[in-house]
């Protein structure tokens, strides 16, 4: 490519070229345009693009909109649409396709309509480039279109496109060499155009536009600027909107000051010609007098709102091209009489008129978080009814949303819209004005990456990981492992290549854009798994892949979307699109494997410990992937009861959990880890030391500062096919009931109520101190146990007494790294002073269990059973009035039941 330009009339074959890397490279597809053709862009376009790998923005003049419903079927699902109302008219026309590695760019003058991309007279100037060179006039657009973005005219998602959009090419071009073609690109809302034009007498000017003035002004003051030796004027009669009587009066008047040569020409593809064809192109062409010819092309007509003012301040939003042309672009014609050129009634609205100032209607239509977001093009004049079709339903259905508040322009209303139904504002003086169509800017900013590409578990979903057939975790687990090297949390792998495209990678570092990494991670969890188990993992819809779309309404389906496409069946072959609800059901029941056999269950072990071992140098949504998985193998009963394994796995994978930057992403580790620790605590009885309680203790504790980000909404879909440890489903009941005792500040509420459901009696005389009764325990273990079970909830201490029916009674004290016992022996009073320096309290107790009294560790009062100021000072600093009966039943007898 090397940096190229061509004067073209069409652009398809340039986005074939790009198609046919098969590299799938580009990142954005940028249009802007007057008016557009919704239905034509998607069958010849959108399937193309998305074969290049491209999220798709389209961009178009909100007082021109009037899309025909019925042949919609993609927009903000598969691509992003965004209305200008800027009360003049939004008139550039600019194609920018762009990646890492390659950059086409078009400015010309057809809209994106059919009449615009094929049968029109159009003029296109096509910019190539690439890492071994980019034309300057990337520049001109990276900066027109960063100006755009940052004109507080767009909704946010197609802001976010045009950002985007510039910020790749920046990293292009700051990559690549600079390659001097001579062409600039221009933009109105940056300055007039006409100051891009040269103030200084040329030898000729050559003009034609579909459009004029009605007084030929913008025609006049550019003869004023140029100060032409020979002027030549080409209108088709009929279909250029044009006073022919006013402009040839301006001609006059001007030759007759000048003495210039000038001339009103009839344009050979005119109507009733051999050769009839709509000359939508505009041009100003002129020869310099040392007989250079230049052209200025692009979007403006000859009017004073393209030309001589500045976007915002009364003109149009246009953008042109100065270029040097070898050969003449202006089509000549036989000499016409004014008074012959009718002033027809256009086919294109007049692109210098302002828009309705009294015009109501809907620019964007946002759904999000079960909510839908309405903006108008103003504040409401008056109350605003908002109507609303359903996708499904048939598009001449409409019924009330709700209403906009007069003085109001945006409104949030609670509600779930799916993606794709249309969305207008009406009111009693006007009825309804033309729909928007929903946007989810989930599924339009994630890009769509073609399945030869795509993971080899594209066209998997979540049931085909736990049925008999072992393959698809093998093959999941080859990408995993293949991915672990190149992922780190949310950032965007860099490309494994030197020189300047190295650089390029590099600086897509998705981390330093505030804007995109859940959006980006959601893309590289389609790219990687498929759309189905992306969705499954990150617990959302359906999630963009190459879909199908079928509604009940449309009479004929075409496989748009296999546009580019080396084989249809591909399209065909991947998943219908699912609705939430849809997705939700896939997933309710839980999975049972306790009846398969013992190689399916071996087979699914082996490939949990793999995971789990490969899982440090995974994706955080790698991670994800596996703990779900691993989940689900273990409440199915691939485990025996009494193993210790699930418990190292799953404890191993939650400590690589962490809050992340990306609040969606945090929501989602904070409500699988709770998940995981509600299936830890279900299995094992965590008020004694064993090694199953220790992994779930140290899960705890490492991940017990995300556990506040978890949901209801997230934990609900999360906890489909798993199931209790009594053998039913698990539910969002089962897990926001531990997360309730897990968030408590309270150090000991967790043990009181594991106590209480032990058949112990409890008493809680201070928020750090406990008493607990029970007949036929050790006293001393069982305070133990207590103090191990809720010391790690505790920086500044814990006490806990423990009575029995026998007359048996503890106090045990607890304050990192000491811990002090208290208990009677005979008629005496004994005390135990350990200083743990290895072991905790759960460990003390298992000694107490498993040891002789004389070989307990780390004692340091001497003799072991005698009173010392050191053990008496742990439990002055915890307060504690008394140890040798609770202050809850301070009176009473040791050998009596305690009472409330």
């Amino acid at each position: 490519m090397s940096g190229s330009v061509t004067q073209t009339t069409n652009l398809f074959p340039h986005l074939v070229a790009e198609e046919r890397h098969r590299d799938h490279q580009a990142e954005e597809a940028l249009f802007l345009t007057f008016n557009v053709d919704l239905g034509y862009f998607e069958s010849r376009l959108l399937g193309l693009l998305h074969a290049t790998g491209a999220r798709v923005t389209v961009v178009a003049d909100a007082g021109v909109w009037a899309p025909d419903t019925r042949a919609v079927k993609f927009a903000g699902r598969s691509y992003q649409l965004g209305l200008v109302d800027g009360r003049t008219a939004f008139h550039p026309k600019l194609m920018v396709l762009v990646g890492p590695k390659r950059a086409i760019a078009a400015v010309g003058s057809g809209n994106l309509t059919m009449g615009g991309w094929q049968y029109n007279h159009e003029l296109l100037t096509v910019f190539t480039g690439d890492l071994s060179g980019m034309p300057t006039a990337f520049g001109d657009i990276r900066n027109a279109v960063s100006e755009l973005a940052a004109s507080g005219l767009l909704d946010v998602v197609t802001q976010r496109g045009l950002a985007d959009t510039s910020r790749h090419l920046d990293t292009l071009l700051a990559a690549a060499p600079p390659v001097d073609t001579g062409h600039r690109v221009h933009a109105s809302w940056v300055s007039p155009l006409i100051t891009h034009m040269p103030a200084e007498p040329v030898a000729e000017l050559n003009l034609f536009a579909a459009f004029h003035d009605p007084g030929a002004n913008a025609v006049k003051n550019v003869m004023t600027r140029l100060q032409p030796s020979r002027v030549r004027v080409a209108v088709q009669p009929g279909w250029t909107h044009v006073d022919a009587i006013a402009l040839s009066t301006v001609l006059s008047t001007y030759s007759a000051s000048t003495g210039a040569d000038i001339a009103l020409l009839e344009d050979p593809s005119s109507p009733g010609s051999q050769e009839a064809r709509y000359r939508h192109g505009k041009l100003i062409e002129w020869v310099t007098s040392d007989g250079q010819r230049q052209a200025f092309t692009g979007s403006p007509n000859l009017t004073t709102v393209a030309l001589l003012k500045r976007a915002g301040d009364g003109g149009n939003y246009e953008l042109a091209v100065t270029a040097p042309v070898e050969q003449t672009l202006f089509p000549g014609g036989q000499v016409i009489d004014p008074a012959i050129v009718p002033a027809p009634v256009a086919d294109e609205t007049d692109a210098s008129l302002e828009s309705d100032s009294q015009n109501v209607q809907v620019l964007s239509a946002l759904s999000k978080n079960r909510q839908l977001t309405v903006q108008l093009n103003r504040l409401a004049p008056t109350r605003v009814a908002v109507e609303l079709s359903s996708r499904d339903d048939d598009p001449d259905v409409w019924h009330q949303l709700g209403i906009v508040p007069e003085g109001a322009r945006t409104t949030t209303f609670d509600t779930l819209v799916p993606a794709g139904s249309r969305v207008r504002a009406a009111t009693a003086e006007r009825g309804p004005t033309a729909p928007m169509f929903v946007t989810d800017e989930l599924r339009v900013r994630v890009r769509s990456i073609p399945e030869k590409k795509a993971s080899k578990t594209y066209n998997a979903t979540s049931k085909d990981l736990f049925g008999d057939d072992t393959e698809l975790l093998n093959l999941l687990l080859d990408d995993l492992t293949a991915y672990a090297e190149a992922s780190r949390s949310t950032r965007l792998p860099a490309a494994a290549a030197d020189g300047a495209e190295s650089r390029a990678a590099e600086s897509l570092d998705r981390d330093t854009d505030p804007i995109e990494p859940w959006l980006w991670l959601q893309e590289d969890a389609v790219r990687r798994y498929g759309p189905s188990l992306a969705s499954w993992l990150l617990a959302l819809p359906q999630l963009a892949g190459n879909e199908t779309i079928a509604v009940p309404w449309a009479d004929i389906i075409t496989a748009e979307q296999a546009v580019g496409l080396d084989d249809d069946e591909q399209a065909d072959a991947v998943d219908e699109d699912l609705t939430e609800d849809e997705v939700e059901a896939t997933t309710s029941d839980h999975v049972d494997h306790s009846d398969d056999v013992e190689r399916l269950k071996l087979a699914r072990r082996r490939w949990a410990n793999k995971a789990v071992a490969a899982a440090p140098g995974q994706s955080v949504h790698a991670r994800l992937l596996c703990l779900r998985i691993l989940l689900v193998f273990w409440t199915a009963g691939n485990w025996n009861d009494d193993d210790p394994e699930p418990f190292t796995l799953t404890g191993e994978l939650i400590a690589t959990l962490e809050q992340s930057e990306t609040a969606e992403l945090s929501e989602r580790t904070a409500s699988l880890a709770a998940i995981a620790l509600t299936v830890m605590k279900q299995r094992t009885d965590i008020t004694v030391n064993t090694e199953p309680t220790m992994r779930f203790n140290q899960a705890r504790a490492a991940v017990r500062p995300v556990l506040t980000f978890a949901t209801d909404e997230t934990i609900n879909v999360y906890v489909g096919a798993l199931r209790t440890a009594y053998g039913g489903t698990l539910t969002v009941g089962h897990v926001t009931e531990a997360l309730q005792v897990l968030l408590d500040p309270d150090p000991l509420a967790e043990a009181e109520a594991e106590f209480e459901a032990k058949g112990y009696e409890v008493h809680r005389p201070a928020p750090t101190w406990m008493h607990i009764h029970r007949s036929g325990r050790n006293a001393q273990l069982s305070a133990l146990e207590a103090v191990a079970f809720a010391q790690q909830h505790s920086e500044i201490g814990i006490v806990v007494w423990s009575t029995t029916a026998r007359g048996d009674w503890a106090c045990v004290a607890w304050r990192s790294p000491d811990l002090v016992t208290i208990f009677p022996r005979g008629e005496a009073t004994f005390w135990r002073h350990q200083r743990l320096r290895q072991l905790t309290p759960g460990g003390a107790a298992e000694a107490l269990r498993t040891r002789a009294v004389s070989d307990l560790p780390d004692v340091v009062n001497r003799p072991r059973h005698r009173r010392t100021a050191e053990a008496e000072a742990v439990l002055s600093e915890l307060g504690l009035p008394s140890w040798e009966e609770p202050p809850c039943c301070a009176g009473q007898r040791a050998t009596s039941a305690p009472s409330s």
